[in-house]
């Protein structure tokens, strides 16, 4: 099976995270996306995270709608902070499965700080979004063999503006799936 591997706080989960996924199963011929739900990037402060048990249970609530769509919390089990390389070796030894690395051009213009970043590149296709469409080559150009842009519309969308908007009262109905934006109603997140 060929699967997506989308890592990220997902602190929440939102519509520009569907979006990436949607245009990779799309593009890159995948049969499922995993949302790697990092308990902690190290290039990240854990300042404005949501407990990690409560990012998995929205990434379960936006997956649940699309059985492509699979929510994973490996990196639970690993040491904080959470390396890509390290989640690869795991995942790559429990399953059979051919993985590519789903990660946004921002993520991919600092890859090479990444730990085992040649090691990755070496096994690992790479898919990477264009968070803006200005910042990319063409989409669908080849980077080098195994990684390359996935074409998309781009939303103007982060989960830092999500947080913020709920900060100041505002609505966050255009940007989060409705079962999300309820519990984070519901358990008073990012007040």
């Amino acid at each position: 099976m060929r699967v997506g591997l989308y890592f990220g706080s997902f602190n929440p989960p939102h519509l520009g995270h569907l979006a990436i996924a949607d245009a990779a199963l799309k593009h890159a011929h995948l049969d499922e996306i995993w949302f790697v739900v990092s308990p902690q990037n190290p290039f990240k402060t854990n300042d404005a995270l949501a407990p990690e048990k409560q990012r998995l249970e929205m990434v379960e609530l936006i997956c649940a709608s699309d059985n492509r769509l699979k929510p994973c919390a490996i990196e639970f089990t690993l040491p904080k902070p959470s390396y890509t390389c390290e989640t690869l070796r795991l995942l790559s030894a429990q399953f059979e499965h051919k993985f590519h690395l789903i990660i946004g051009e921002d993520n991919w213009r600092v890859f090479n700080k990444w730990r085992e970043y040649e090691w990755i590149l070496e096994h690992y296709p790479v898919l990477v979004y264009g968070r803006r469409q200005t910042d990319t080559a063409s989409c669908g150009d080849t980077i080098s063999d195994d990684v390359y842009f996935i074409p998309g519309a781009y939303l103007d969308v982060s989960a830092t503006e999500i947080r913020d908007r709920i900060r100041r009262g505002e609505s966050i109905a255009a940007f989060v799936d409705p079962l999300v934006e309820t519990y984070i109603t519901t358990k008073g997140l990012y007040r």
